[in-house]
C-alpha cells in the first residue's frame, strides 16, 4: 500500500466520473479518454487509498461504501476548486484560446452559423466543441466539469443547475408543396391528419416535446425518425412525408419547397434553454459565451429576456 494517500485533483475527476456515469466505458467517453487511462487511475486512487472503490456489476461499476464515501466528501469542494482554476485571471475573449463544449439541440442549427461568425470577429482563438444533445447525459456532464453548458427543450430541476429560457416557438405541421392530400387546405382536421404519413424525431427528443405524445394519444404514430430536426424539414420537402416542426426553424430553411398548416388541436409553445450550472456563475468565460448565445438568438427571434 502506498504511504501517500492524498490522490491528486485529475485522479478525484476521473474518480467523480466514474461514480456519476456507473462505470468506465461511459466515464471515458465523457473525459475524451481511454478505458485503460480510466481503469489505472482508478487502480491508482484505490491502491492510495488501499481500499476498492468500484466492484464489477454486470457490464458496469458498483461503488463500494468506500466510493459512496468518498464522492460525498469530494463532489463539492472539487466543483469549488475547479471554478476556482477557471476564474484565475479575467477572461479576455479576443486573446482568449480557451476551449468551450456546448451540447446543442438541433433546433440551434439556424443559430450557429451567425455564432460561428460572430466568434471569428470577436474572439478568433476561443473554439467550441458542439456535443450531441441528450438532456439526462448532458446534464451529469455539466456536474461533471466536462460540459460548459447546453442549449435545447430541457429545463433541468436539478439541484445546483440553472437554466435560462431563449426564445419560444410554436408548432406547426409541414408538408412538401403540393402535397395531395393538403391541397386547398390550411388547417387538416384529425381524420385527415391520420391519413398522413409521418415522420418524426428520434423517441428521446419526443419526449420533450410534448406535441408528439398528443398525436401518439391520437393513434398516430411515425413512419420514419431522424435525430435531426433539420435533417427531418429535409425530408418533408422532398418526400410526402408530414412532420411536426418548430416554426421558426421552417421560416429559416424558406428556400426548401415546404408549406405550413395550423395543428387541430392546441399545443403548448416550444421553449428554448440555456442550461448551466450555479457554480460558474462567477466564471467571466462561461458567463461571456452565455451573454454571446443569448445575444444571438434574441437577435434572430426578436424574444428578449434578462440572463
Amino acid at each position: 500500500m502506498s504511504n501517500d494517500k492524498n490522490p491528486d485533483f485529475g485522479l478525484l475527476k476521473v474518480f467523480i466520473a466514474v461514480y456519476e456515469h456507473g462505470g468506465v466505458v461511459s466515464a471515458a467517453d465523457a473525459l475524451s479518454l481511454t478505458q485503460p487511462a480510466v481503469s489505472n487511475a482508478m487502480t491508482r486512487l484505490s491502491a492510495r487509498l488501499g481500499r476498492p472503490l468500484f466492484i464489477r456489476s454486470g457490464r458496469g461499476s458498483e461503488a463500494t461504501e468506500t466510493a459512496r464515501s468518498l464522492y460525498r466528501e469530494v463532489k463539492s469542494p472539487y466543483l469549488t476548486i475547479e471554478s476556482a482554476l477557471k476564474n484565475l485571471g479575467r477572461f479576455q475573449p479576443e486573446s482568449s484560446e480557451r476551449q468551450f463544449k456546448v451540447a446543442l439541440s438541433s433546433y440551434f442549427d439556424m443559430f450557429f452559423p451567425e455564432l460561428a461568425s460572430v466568434l471569428q470577429e470577436v474572439a478568433p482563438g476561443v473554439s467550441i466543441e458542439r456535443v450531441t444533445y441528450h438532456p439526462q447525459q448532458n446534464i451529469k456532464d455539466l456536474k461533471l466539469g466536462v460540459l460548459d453548458m447546453l442549449v435545447g427543450t430541457h429545463k433541468s430541476a436539478d439541484p445546483g443547475v440553472k437554466s435560462q429560457l431563449l426564445a419560444t416557438d410554436r408548432m406547426v405541421l409541414v408538408a412538401r408543396a403540393g402535397h395531395p392530400l393538403l391541397n386547398g387546405t390550411a388547417t387538416p382536421d384529425m381524420d385527415l391528419m391520420k391519413t398522413l404519413r409521418f415522420a418524426s424525431v428520434s423517441h428521446n427528443l419526443e419526449k420533450a416535446l410534448p406535441v408528439y405524445l398528443t398525436l401518439q394519444q391520437h393513434g398516430i404514430r411515425a413512419k420514419l425518425r431522424t435525430d435531426s430536426l433539420s435533417n427531418l424539414l429535409e425530408v418533408v420537402a422532398y418526400s410526402d412525408h408530414v412532420a411536426l416542426l418548430p416554426r421558426l426553424l421552417v421560416q429559416y430553411r424558406k428556400k426548401l419547397p415546404t408549406k405550413q398548416f395550423s395543428i387541430p388541436f392546441a399545443t403548448h409553445t416550444v421553449p428554448l434553454e440555456l442550461v448551466w450550472l450555479d457554480h460558474n456563475d462567477n466564471d467571466p468565460g462561461n458567463g461571456w459565451l452565455r451573454t454571446l448565445l443569448t445575444s444571438v438568438v434574441h437577435r434572430n427571434t426578436g424574444y428578449s429576456s434578462t440572463l
